[in-house]
């Protein structure tokens, strides 16, 4: 429900309040439970805002720092002195802490990355030793003959 209802909910609410209507037709009426309809007449009384949801917490991470964040980590995890180019929570953890002084615990890090637009990938596995000839060999002959079988 967007504010705007919300806001012509309440109105409603209100002028069948006024009308002397009990608060279990209203809440018939708009479709409530009547300890909604009680707090909304309740929040009125005490001239308190009544469409407003509480503020949550707050991030630890500015909008600055967190347009900053993948600046650092695309400089890569070697720059930070890790071993393999790829990103785990605890190393992003890891530059968050030592870039902006700010703790997060492991798990939560995910939420961040996906605020600054990252997805997480799993690192593909190459052989060490292979063959590039055999390996244009199989891409080109033998997958195409696998891919016509079926």
């Amino acid at each position: 429900m967007t504010y705007i209802e919300r806001s012509v909910r309440n109105d409603i609410i209100l002028n069948l309040h006024k009308s002397n209507f009990s608060q279990k037709f209203i809440s018939e009426m708009v479709n409530l439970t009547q300890a909604m309809v009680s707090k909304i007449l309740s929040k009125h009384s005490k001239n308190l805002p009544m469409t407003s949801k509480p503020p949550g917490y707050q991030r630890r991470l500015s909008t600055e720092q967190l347009a900053q964040l993948p600046k650092f980590l695309e400089q890569g995890a070697e720059f930070y002195e890790f071993t393999g180019a790829y990103w785990t929570h605890n190393r992003v953890k890891y530059v968050i802490h030592k870039e902006f002084e700010v703790d997060y615990e492991a798990r939560q890090v995910g939420r961040i990355i996906d605020l600054i637009g990252w997805t997480w990938q799993k690192p593909q596995k190459k052989e060490a030793k292979q063959d590039l000839e055999k390996v244009e060999k199989w891409v080109n002959e033998t997958l195409p003959a696998l891919k016509k079988r079926q």
